[in-house]
């Protein structure tokens, strides 16, 4: 048996629900930084810091809108990037 459901939405209902989700998320941000914004977290961490995941990550780095420093074969971002490019798509859904 399938478990997926389908919901009927208006763009503008989505459009809230993506924009509530971006506000705790960013609220999340807020209470949990690092207590350097210049301390680097590694991928693991800004994925469940930021509630994304690796993929984003990935596309936000490969795109060139997050900078990040690779040390051995592990990759670190500064959380106060990561927080800027989060605002800056949140700004593209207003």
């Amino acid at each position: 048996m399938d478990d997926r459901k389908l919901y009927d939405f208006t763009v503008e209902e989505l459009e809230r629900m993506i924009q509530n989700i971006v506000e705790r998320s960013i609220a999340k941000i807020e209470t949990e930084k690092p207590k350097s914004e210049k301390s680097l977290i590694s991928t693991k961490e800004a994925m469940k810091l930021f509630d994304t995941d690796r993929k984003t990550l990935y596309n936000w780095r490969r795109q060139g809108l997050l900078p990040y420093r690779k040390m051995g074969k592990k990759i670190y971002m500064k959380a106060i990037d990561i927080d800027k490019v989060m605002k800056e798509t949140m700004s593209n859904f207003n």
